[in-house]
């Protein structure tokens, strides 16, 4: 399974993307970990593979809008 997790605010990693991540790695899974700060940041790049999973964490309100 392919599965990315995509960082929306803060500098530091928060406690449900990290547990997401390991949760796939352990699995076995090919997992990706990306910080997005912005909305062009979200948006699929060349060379991804077909996501399975898609996770999005956001902590701040004034990322609402990558959501």
């Amino acid at each position: 399974m392919n599965a990315l997790v995509l960082q929306l605010d803060g500098k530091m990693m928060n406690l449900a993307a990290a547990r997401i991540l390991a949760w796939h790695e352990a699995r076995g899974d090919r997992v990706e970990l990306r910080h997005a700060a912005n909305v062009a940041a979200v948006q699929p790049r060349l060379g991804d593979p077909p996501w399975d999973r898609v996770y999005a964490s956001l902590i701040f309100e004034r990322t609402r809008p990558l959501g």
